[in-house]
């Protein structure tokens, strides 16, 4: 198992701990597979271990386990830059199945937040296209992320936005 520590934004919370992915598996591909199984619920919930919780009213709190409800996350960053970055990050051959992707410079307002960073389109796709898809969570890389009511910001490598909590998107 791969131990990937990220932040975990809801309207409620800000939660802080370690999501555990099988080897290979890129944490999008993770959020997005798992999440589009209706036979089992568990795949409905992220499991987020040793946790740190912060509900924004100056309350702070711990647990070793939290089970979240995918669809309430508005977005999910990594602590460290590299750490969900996929074959195409890497230098020198990639190995297969690979899909070459061109950054597109986004501006993304959620429910409290401007993010600015690069989603990744194939050659043939545009964001309205990448917009449509089934994916919940698109990643978005190399992002500056923004408390719209706190006036606070930093840097994130690695973000995944939920689709469904993106009021407004436009292409810079």
């Amino acid at each position: 198992m791969q131990n990937v520590a990220v932040t975990v934004h809801t309207q409620e919370q800000v939660l802080t701990g370690v999501v555990s992915l099988s080897p290979r598996k890129r944490l999008s591909d993770f959020l997005n597979s798992d999440f589009t199984k209706q036979s089992d619920s568990s795949g409905m919930f992220l499991k987020l271990t040793d946790v740190t919780i912060d509900r924004g009213d100056g309350i702070k709190g711990r647990a070793g386990t939290i089970y979240i409800n995918k669809e309430a996350i508005q977005m999910l960053r990594t602590l460290e830059n590299d750490a969900a970055r996929g074959i195409g990050a890497k230098d020198g051959p990639k190995q297969r199945p690979f899909v070459h992707k061109l950054p597109v410079r986004a501006t993304m307002y959620l429910p409290g937040y401007e993010l600015n960073g690069y989603l990744h389109c194939t050659n043939e796709q545009e964001i309205p296209r990448l917009l449509a898809q089934e994916l919940a969570f698109l990643p978005c890389t190399d992002t500056k992320i923004r408390s719209v009511s706190e006036d606070y910001s930093w840097d994130a490598g690695f973000v995944a936005v939920n689709r469904r909590q993106i009021c407004s998107l436009q292409c810079v």
